[in-house]
């Protein structure tokens, strides 16, 4: 019987060589019947390091007081020396998407001695 592989990822954060792009944000389905649309967010993250890491970050969608009017939430690995696109899409109210005026990441706590099979 052979044993599961397991691979150790290290958990990162920016201070070990990450790097997070700018947040890209469209609109890919425009209003439905209830007024929301779709809307696709992306975020390249570049792993400088010579090991793999495993990140959790999300996109936060701010509105201009700082308010916070969408989080979407990303983990994943990040080859060493690679980098790697994370996006997702979400539906939101059109008149909540016109308040947003600044996307920002910020990286999530992620425990320690986490392992990837």
């Amino acid at each position: 019987m052979l044993a599961p592989l397991l691979l150790s990822i290290a958990i990162a954060s920016a201070a070990d060589g990450l790097q997070y792009g700018e947040v890209k944000h469209k609109i890919v389905q425009k209003t439905d019947s209830e007024g929301d649309i779709l809307v696709s967010v992306k975020v390249v993250v570049t792993n400088g390091a010579e090991q793999d890491h495993e990140v959790a970050f999300s996109v936060q969608a701010l509105d201009a007081e700082g308010f916070e009017v969408k989080d979407v939430m990303f983990v994943g690995v990040v080859k060493a020396s690679a980098s790697r696109t994370f996006t997702d899409t979400f539906y939101i109210q059109e008149d909540a998407y016109k308040a947003i005026v600044r996307w920002q990441t910020e990286e999530e706590p992620l425990a320690r001695g986490l392992t990837t099979r």
